[in-house]
């Protein structure tokens, strides 16, 4: 038997804010992707995205501490780009329906955040990416 999606007192469809949230959020991170390649002028190689603002340890350390927050937002190819967006999109979606599409945004941000600020302390190496705000929402 087919029902009808579920809604709240007020007759709203709490999902579907939910479900915009996951989608734009994953949509946003695909569009950067291709803004950066065509700042790149296509290909984005290592050269490239540190030029960009990849974390680069001894430069974080020397005081480009902005390099901890635009490293959220490059990656360093389609499958990577593709899969932090599908992901993203899941995760953001499951936590915007238990906390609202606000919080679940915030926390999103400040886990991407909080995993480069990991990343620098602990890891050795270039990083980019949006997998501290996956990992974060997933937990």
């Amino acid at each position: 038997m087919l029902t009808s999606p579920p809604r709240d007192a007020n007759d709203r469809r709490p999902w579907r804010a939910a479900a915009i949230t996951g989608g734009a959020a994953a949509l946003a991170l695909v569009a950067l992707h291709l803004l950066t390649r065509a700042q790149a002028g296509g290909e984005l190689d290592l050269d490239a995205l540190v030029r960009m603002g990849a974390k680069v340890d001894a430069r974080v350390a020397d005081g480009e501490w902005w390099r901890l927050v635009v490293s959220v937002y490059l990656h360093a190819g389609w499958v990577h780009v593709a899969l932090n967006a599908a992901w993203l999109a899941l995760f953001l979606t499951a936590v915007a329906t238990l906390l609202g599409p606000a919080r679940a945004l915030a926390t999103a941000l400040a886990t991407a955040y909080l995993g480069q600020l990991a990343s620098f302390a602990l890891a050795v190496g270039p990083s980019v990416g949006a997998s501290g705000a996956v990992y974060g929402l997933a937990a």
